[in-house]
């Protein structure tokens, strides 16, 4: 995909892609909508091996390895040592996941996780872990946005969301705009984004911002990972551009931050990162997924939570503001601690999302996935509704009561 402008890019943006959403659902889609018979899992990934760099996939083997601390696999990882004992997982997991093709692993899905009683819409989520991770996609982004629209074509009830890494607005072949106008143009058109900031970028970095503008106008719905440290940058030290605010006032960023691999993801997963954007697009459909984390779930109720309560306080402060609570569906106490904070806090119970997430890349709990996810329903079932079906049609911006198009002109 060539390199294009940002002022092309938005120009081709606003003539091509329709600013209605339910037109940019799949027939398939559309149909089930329709029914109102349905339930969404607002965030998995079905990615392949192909499509992540070689290291992460070694990560996520080595976490099986307890006698390592997380630096030291992080560190192995990138050094591809893998033990025998870590090699016979590996077999062992290809043998439980068919991790090397999309389809198999959205089937697998369906017939081993999902709920049985309804058919569900699935949100799934591109990565990008090209740059962060510098080391090459042996799939590139745009063989995988074709894939994703096959699935679409077979029928397959997903809504796909586009991955974009503001570094590759300068890319000559993987180009950031010119893939977002593959993805949501032609006859199958991807639903949304994804935003990954501890990859190694600020949310405010202003190479995004053209795709915010056209997010915003277009209303096609965001989703930022905002929670755990676990996944992040590689090198030690990295160049960030972006905006912050400090008593009110806006300021640039342009400088190189230094630390641990998780220090650093830390430090740009969180919420208070996407102040500056919000201010400038307040109408932006925004997920923080991960609803801060499972560290600060665990901690609720002991000890400060800055995460939780920013996102909350974003859920007041501006109206398009969602969260999701995957991956943390694991445990039964955060669970519980979801519930009880839903009953306190009525924009939990409107703006939380349900997802699944991590069943495709924490290999020690995909077998356990679908007795935890019935755990959630259970525990959260005064709310169940609203997290799988009210809230996500909402975000998505295909209530029946979505008449706002003035964002188009």
């Amino acid at each position: 995909m060539s390199k294009i402008s940002s002022e092309e890019f938005k120009r081709r943006a606003l003539a091509e892609i329709s600013p209605t959403p339910f037109e940019r659902l799949s027939p398939s889609v559309q149909e089930l909508i329709s029914t109102g018979n349905f339930y969404f899992d607002n965030h998995i990934h079905i990615f392949d091996e192909e499509s992540v760099p070689a290291p992460y996939r070694n990560l996520h083997m080595l976490e099986l390895n307890l006698q390592l601390t997380q630096e030291e696999r992080i560190k192995a990882a990138f050094e591809g040592r893998l033990n025998k004992e870590i090699a016979h997982l590996i077999d062992r997991i290809r043998q439980t996941l068919p991790i090397a093709n999309r389809e198999e692993i959205l089937k697998f899905y369906l017939e081993k996780i999902a709920f049985q009683d309804k058919p569900v819409i699935c949100t799934t989520l591109m990565m990008d872990m090209e740059y962060g991770w510098k080391n090459p996609l042996e799939k590139p982004i745009s063989a995988q946005i074709d894939e994703e629209k096959k699935l679409l074509e077979k029928g397959y009830a997903i809504l796909p969301f586009f991955a974009v890494d503001p570094r590759r607005a300068d890319d000559e072949t993987e180009n950031l705009y010119g893939n977002f106008l593959k993805a949501f143009t032609g006859d199958y058109s991807f639903f949304g984004v994804k935003i990954y900031p501890s990859m190694g970028y600020m949310p405010s970095d202003p190479r995004l911002f053209p795709v915010y503008e056209i997010c915003e106008r277009l209303n096609i719905p965001v989703t930022s990972h905002c929670g755990g440290n676990f996944i992040g940058y590689a090198d030690k030290c990295i160049h960030i551009k972006g905006l912050e605010i400090k008593n009110g006032e806006t300021l640039s960023i342009n400088n190189t931050i230094c630390g641990s691999y998780v220090a650093k993801a830390k430090f740009l997963n969180h919420p208070f990162q996407w102040l500056p954007v919000l201010e400038k697009f307040p109408k932006l459909r925004l997920n923080l997924a991960h609803f801060g984390g499972s560290f600060e779930w665990k901690e609720l109720g002991n000890k400060p939570t800055p995460r939780i309560d920013t996102i909350i306080a974003y859920m007041h402060k501006f109206p398009y503001l969602y969260t999701d609570f995957s991956y943390n569906v694991h445990s039964r106490n955060m669970n519980e601690k979801l519930n009880k904070l839903a009953l306190k806090v009525s924009k939990v119970q409107e703006r939380t999302l349900f997802g699944t997430d991590y069943y495709v890349v924490m290999a020690a709990a995909r077998l356990n996935l679908k007795r935890r996810v019935k755990n959630f329903k259970g525990t959260n079932l005064p709310f169940w509704y609203n997290f799988s079906h009210s809230n996500p049609l909402r975000f998505y911006g295909l209530d029946s009561n979505f008449t706002d198009k003035t964002l188009h002109t």
